[in-house]
């Protein structure tokens, strides 16, 4: 008879962190495995209320949610097993987990994380983009602007030395541009384009003031653990799987619930659902060429109305003199 024996975190075992002074413990791994947990719930809630949900002509809301918490699932569970780091020499010996005997010590660093905010982060800003109809140019501009602030972070974390802070300030600059979009361009497109739609301006305004003033609390976690060693990686963890939670998952559920109700066609989505290799009046065709179950084939024979006699085709006329006098 066996016995059941709980098992209990195992990551840092199978996956030890070699080399590194500074460096998550199981507590900080098993945060990690919770912010997996929700992410991952989040993802399958939006493909469930996508399909049982209000249909309101076009997923694409969805779709975005969707990737954004997957992307982001995908991201935790590699931290949570201690995987997608390097180790990188802290500028300041402010916090330590092993004395390895170098001052400043070795600090784990997850570039994981930035690949997922890299990923994540255009299809939430899409989602307010579509709403408020802002114009494709501000979109791209806002949406490469945050792509931006993910990489002088991530390029920054790599450095040891003190110009570092220069890619700091780039992020911090890219999220001022973002911001500024946010607060000014989008709210001021949605008052003008789609005010008539009830509740969508109201969505627009919460939404970005969250996103922008949740943007600032990432280059501050950034200089407190990565950039400036201040605190351990288990509370750099916490830190960062907090911001996210609010940015991926309560901002967007919000945004979710609040506009599922919104038809497509009132936004100019309506071409959102056709196929995107063919014509426009692809439906159109294929609903004229089928009448209830029965397909009418365009290769069937025409047939001749009731009472109508085929027309005969006059015979060439003879150009052959000769044949001309023939009689």
């Amino acid at each position: 008879m066996s016995i059941l024996v709980p098992r209990g975190n195992e990551a840092l075992k199978l996956n030890p962190p070699f080399g590194l002074d500074i460096h998550i413990t199981t507590h900080g791994s098993d945060w990690y495995w919770t912010v997996f947990s929700l992410f991952a719930l989040a993802s399958l809630g939006g493909l469930v209320f996508s399909r049982i949900g209000p249909q309101t002509g076009s997923k694409f809301f969805y779709y975005n949610y969707m990737f954004s918490t997957f992307v982001l699932s995908i991201a935790y569970y590699t931290m949570a097993s201690d995987l997608g780091w390097t180790g990188i020499q802290a500028e300041f010996n402010h916090a330590t987990v092993d004395d390895g005997g170098l001052v400043p010590g070795i600090r784990q660093i997850f570039y994981t994380r930035y690949v997922g905010w890299f990923l994540a982060f255009p299809p939430l800003v899409a989602n307010f983009a579509v709403l408020s109809a802002l114009p494709i140019s501000t979109s791209f501009f806002t949406v490469l602007t945050v792509e931006v602030f993910v990489v002088s972070l991530l390029i920054g974390s790599l450095i040891h030395s003190t110009y570092k802070w220069g890619y700091f300030v780039f992020a911090v600059v890219s999220i001022l541009l973002t911001a500024y979009n946010l607060f000014f361009s989008f709210r001021r497109a949605a008052t003008s384009n789609v005010s008539h739609i009830t509740g969508a301006v109201k969505t627009v305004t919460f939404g970005v003031s969250a996103v922008a003033g949740l943007m600032f609390l990432y280059p501050l976690s950034w200089g407190l653990s990565e950039g400036g060693n201040v605190i351990q990686p288990d509370s750099e963890a916490v830190f960062y799987g907090v911001i996210d939670i609010c940015m991926f998952i309560a901002v967007p559920t919000f945004f979710i619930f609040t506009t599922s109700t919104i038809e497509a066609e009132s936004l100019g989505l309506r071409n959102f659902n056709t196929p995107l290799f063919h014509s426009d009046n692809l439906a159109a065709e294929k609903e004229a060429r089928y009448s209830g179950d029965t397909a009418v084939s365009n290769f069937a024979p025409t047939q001749p109305a009731a009472g109508t006699e085929p027309v005969s085709v006059p015979e060439p006329v003879a150009t052959n003199p000769a044949a001309a006098n023939a009689v």
